[in-house]
């Protein structure tokens, strides 16, 4: 009896510890990065709605469809601010995007 208790308090710890670690490394991947633009350091969050945008600007951009997209991003105080990023700009920011996603 007593060896059924204790693998059953075993495997709700490991359940328990398993879904800290999944929230822990969702955390850490959908969270903001650091990107340099125009001598300036940004954050820009990670979540899944800005990786959609980043697709879609990034297809926009390689079809020569925008030449200019406005970004919300983070300055180093954390206040939001809307930056105006240029092909070679967002080049930058979505090259850390992805280090940041292989990364964490």
């Amino acid at each position: 009896m007593a060896i059924i208790s204790w693998k059953n308090q075993y495997d709700e710890s490991k359940i328990k510890k398993t879904e800290e670690l999944r929230t822990m490394c969702n955390l850490t991947i959908l969270g903001r990065f650091s990107a340099d633009v125009n001598g300036s350091t940004y954050y820009f969050s990670n979540d899944m709605e800005a990786q959609a945008n980043f697709q879609k600007a990034d297809g926009a951009f390689e079809k020569n469809r925008i030449i200019e997209v406005v970004w919300t991003a983070y300055n180093t105080e954390g206040n939001v601010v809307r930056i105006p990023l240029n092909k070679e700009s967002f080049e930058l920011v979505y090259i850390s995007h992805l280090a940041h996603v292989q990364n964490s």
